[in-house]
């Protein structure tokens, strides 16, 4: 009797999963200063879409960072910035490609798999992105600034 009660209180719903599953790229909006540092700079107005058909969508007021999930089918995903979300013209929307390796990880049972993915390339149009840069190219579960998007003053 003792022993069934154990191997059931062991499967308990008690298992629970503080482990994300699904995760995030992070990235921040830089210039260059006089020095050549890269500098943080808040964009006034701007937009970000991304994914297929770039359907999703985030608006970037009076902000420096971003984020967004990478694409659990494809090693490749494309974005368009837009440096001001009140006009269209050419010169102020740049498209970007990331290139990127997954890899599934398991988690536990309780938790399951998640994506991890590696950051190989990136290329830009250059408007208003001066360049991309990879600062950390390994996308886990930890808060770090992944991508660096240079952009001309």
């Amino acid at each position: 009797m003792c022993i069934g009660w154990s191997f059931i209180s062991s499967c308990s719903q008690n298992s629970v999963c503080l482990e994300p599953q699904a995760l995030s790229m992070r990235g921040g909006f830089y210039t260059k200063d006089t020095a050549n540092n890269n500098q943080d700079t808040l964009l006034i107005n701007a937009n970000l879409r991304f994914g297929v058909g770039y359907s999703f969508y985030q608006q970037l007021k009076n902000s420096s960072k971003f984020s967004f999930p990478l694409s659990q089918d494809n090693d490749t995903i494309e974005a368009i910035f837009q440096s001001d979300s009140a006009s269209l013209a050419a010169n102020t929307i740049d498209t970007m490609q990331l290139i990127y390796r997954r890899e599934l990880y398991f988690i536990s049972v309780a938790c399951g798999y998640q994506t991890r993915f590696t950051l190989q390339t990136a290329f830009s149009t250059n408007h208003i992105i001066d360049s991309v840069l990879i600062a950390i190219p390994d996308i886990s579960n930890e808060t770090k600034e992944h991508l660096k998007i240079i952009v001309k003053k």
